[in-house]
């Protein structure tokens, strides 16, 4: 499977920013956005993802990738980590 099919499953996806596709024992993160920044509701769905991924049988690998116009980072957001303490400390229970 190529990128440009990848790219193309995870558009087709309810949530094209963020998706996973399957080929195989091969499990594609494929984070779609044109920023490469995490708030809260990002890490969320990166869990989520994760969660599916975890409950596959027999041998399996993730292969992590951003097609947005920049590299996948951290992406620390500055902005929304420091709008609140909140931000920083008290929303980790979400997870």
């Amino acid at each position: 499977m190529n990128i440009k099919d990848i790219k193309a499953k995870v558009d087709a996806q309810e949530d094209p920013s963020i998706g996973l596709v399957v080929d195989g024992v091969i499990n594609y993160l494929v984070l779609n956005k044109d920023d490469n920044k995490m708030d809260f509701d990002f890490i969320a769905k990166v869990n989520k993802i994760l969660d599916q991924v975890e409950q596959t049988t027999g041998p399996a690998v993730l292969v992590t990738i951003g097609t947005g116009k920049k590299k996948f980072s951290t992406g620390f957001d500055l902005q929304f980590w420091g709008e609140s303490s909140m931000n920083m400390f008290g929303s980790i229970s979400q997870f």
